[in-house]
């Protein structure tokens, strides 16, 4: 019994020597860092003495270029974080005023809506159209280029904006990359309005869309060969998965070639690079089911664009409808669309009349 109790109090003292090394440290510690901050205002009393020589002036601006130093990592965090990604800093630009001309490029991908924008751009006449329709993509560079350097010829009292269609054959956008960084670049150094954007569809819709134009009506027309049948499993063996973004890396539309793995390959190593090409190149995405909010937008920049438009293109018996699609066709679709899905998911939440801070009774109004 003894010797058990004489086991407990040596247990007992060890606790508390561990005790009291603790509270030892923890007082080291305290008066580390004591001398730490005495150092740090004995330092600060220093500096602020001697600074007694160097003028107000000096000083106040030092004051200023921190705060703007900080207000510029605040604003610059703030605009980043999204859903489905972050959105670069790239979108703290604010929309150009237009009112006295400027450039704009309209990158028109295939089946988003792009056709009535371009109507309505044809017959504004605030507006002086180009498309690369008839020209090669080369000589469009070359104009771009041009104007980007003369301010005296496309900005001025009276001048129309110089809005380029980019739909046909053209270069796609992700190797326009360096051509958009220069552009915009050159027009920021020269005092040019300048505008990049662009629209997506619902990415089920567009590639319903794409078939349906680019197999079954240019079939019927003479223009393409797309034999029959023109059914749900012919839709799904000839059409490329994700439409949209294939667009935007490569500018093609509906094609057997599509398909091979090298393609996909190099589809793959694209769209890692599309998110970040398309933030900081585009001022603005619209969505076809809200046309009506780019209109907003081109108002908002002093360009009265208006939005009505009928679209004249027939719907033919024979065309895929998403309504007519059972379950498991969906999920056949949709397991094609996870780029494209992705890219509309982070268009449609971030270009936003509400995040572009325009009133939505611009729309009433256009």
């Amino acid at each position: 019994m003894k010797q058990g109790y004489i086991i407990l109090r040596r247990q007992h003292r060890k606790k508390g020597r561990g005790k009291l090394v603790h509270w030892r440290t923890r007082l080291l510690i305290i008066i580390v860092l004591g001398a730490i901050i005495g150092i740090y205002f004995v330092a600060v009393k220093y500096l602020v003495l001697g600074s007694s020589e160097k003028s107000n002036s000096e000083i106040s601006r030092k004051s200023v270029d921190l705060a703007a130093t900080v207000s510029n990592v605040i604003s610059t965090s703030a605009t980043r974080g999204i859903v489905d990604g972050s959105l670069s800093s790239q979108k703290n630009r604010s929309l150009p005023d237009l009112r006295k001309g400027g450039i704009v490029l309209f990158y028109h991908m295939p089946k988003t809506g792009g056709t009535a924008l371009r109507y309505l751009a044809k017959k504004n006449e605030q507006i002086e159209f180009h498309s690369n329709q008839k020209v090669s993509m080369e000589e469009i560079k070359q104009q771009i280029n041009q104007w980007t350097m003369s301010k005296d010829i496309v900005v001025g009292e009276g001048q129309k904006v110089k809005f380029v269609e980019l739909h046909y054959a053209l270069e796609p956008f992700v190797a326009s990359n360096d051509d958009l960084v220069k552009w915009r670049a050159d027009a920021k150094e020269n005092n040019i309005p300048f505008f990049v954007f662009t629209v997506l569809r619902e990415p089920v819709e567009a590639f319903i869309s794409f078939f349906n134009y680019f197999c079954i009506l240019l079939g019927k027309a003479g223009h393409v060969q797309c034999p029959l049948p023109h059914d749900f499993n012919k839709m799904i063996e000839i059409s490329p998965d994700n439409p949209q973004a294939r667009w935007l890396c490569f500018a093609t539309t509906l094609s057997l070639n599509e398909k091979n793995n090298d393609q996909l390959e190099s589809f793959d190593s694209c769209a890692s690079r599309l998110p970040d090409m398309m933030d900081s190149n585009f001022d603005w995405i619209g969505i076809k089911s809200r046309l009506k909010d780019t209109s907003a937008v081109f108002d908002t920049m002093g360009i009265a664009l208006g939005w009505a438009y009928k679209n004249n293109i027939k719907k033919l018996a024979g065309f895929q409808k998403k309504k007519n699609f059972s379950t498991k066709e969906m999920e056949t679709v949709e397991n094609l669309l996870n780029e494209d899905s992705k890219m509309y998911r982070r268009a449609d939440s971030f270009y936003t009349l509400q995040n572009f801070g325009i009133d939505t009774k611009v729309l009433d109004e256009t």
